[in-house]
């Protein structure tokens, strides 16, 4: 309990930051950029936590280790990390103020590192005091790329916004509720195996859901996504990489992609409807 408490107090922190920044700009800008960070902040932490095992969360919300870890990095990489950056970008803040606050960061890391709710293997604190320095400079390049509107930025921004979505549902289910989960033999633990398959998977499928969201969003598309979505759930299932509990069923699958990407068409017409300012 002591420790869920201290990533809830991490997450407070963020939704303070995003209160403080979403008024001081537009907030259509805002979500698009809070979206692209949050969703390169999450492919950091595939490569550096999942598939590098470079350190580790201990919320204590799962039993698990690694969905475990999954809560703390929603915390840390959707929530507190984000909302900083964004803080940073926003206020436009000078170099000393921002080095302040990114060392702030790396006291909190070791904080939570000497506290023994965060543990490190390979990784050091200092690397992410790199990290997110150089992302202050990705994420204003990035916010005038936004303001011009170009095709790129839009797909990007809908493609982040997906596979964060489908990832964090269907880690969510598994984690919780134990739905389903796979098995393709790249790790020894299953937790582990099953989250790096399945943010893998994402990341793949999510570039043709964006294709479909923004260039043949209609009924007939639907339909077939429906169609190919059951098929390969099916295929994999059969082939032993899908394992399904009794009371799940693929078809679930489809209407849960379904129900995420009419959301996420709503997100784009309001989002892109008209030049960001």
């Amino acid at each position: 309990m002591q420790n869920t408490l201290w990533y809830a107090i991490l997450g407070i922190i963020g939704c303070i930051m995003i209160w403080c920044t979403y008024k001081k700009t537009d907030l259509r800008l805002y979500i698009a950029l809070y979206i692209f960070t949050m969703g390169l902040a999450f492919f950091l932490d595939y490569f550096v936590l999942i598939l590098f095992d470079a350190y580790a969360y201990h919320p204590n919300v799962f039993q698990d280790n690694w969905y475990d870890n999954t809560v703390g990095s929603s915390m840390s990489q959707a929530l507190f990390i984000p909302s900083l950056l964004m803080l940073m970008v926003t206020f436009q803040m000078k170099l000393r103020m921002i080095v302040f606050l990114l060392f702030g960061v790396f006291l909190i890391e070791e904080l939570f590192t000497m506290i023994n709710i965060y543990e490190h293997y390979w990784w050091k604190s200092w690397y992410t005091f790199i990290i997110l320095f150089i992302s202050i400079y990705i994420l204003k390049m990035w916010r005038n790329l936004l303001k011009q509107q170009i095709p790129f930025t839009r797909f990007l921004t809908i493609y982040m916004a997906i596979t964060t979505c489908m990832q964090g549902l269907t880690i969510i289910i598994q984690a919780f509720w134990r739905t389903h989960h796979y098995t393709v033999g790249w790790f020894s633990e299953l937790s582990r195996d099953s989250i790096a398959f399945n943010t893998a998977y994402w990341m793949i499928y999510s570039l043709l859901l964006t294709v479909i969201v923004l260039y043949c969003f209609s009924f007939s598309a639907f339909t077939i996504l429906l169609v190919g979505d059951f098929s390969l759930n099916v295929i994999l299932e059969k082939a032993g990489v899908l394992h399904i509990n009794q009371y799940w069923h693929p078809v679930l699958f489809g209407i849960c992609l379904i129900l995420v990407l009419l959301m996420i068409k709503k997100l784009d017409d309001y989002l892109f409807s008209r030049i960001l300012k």
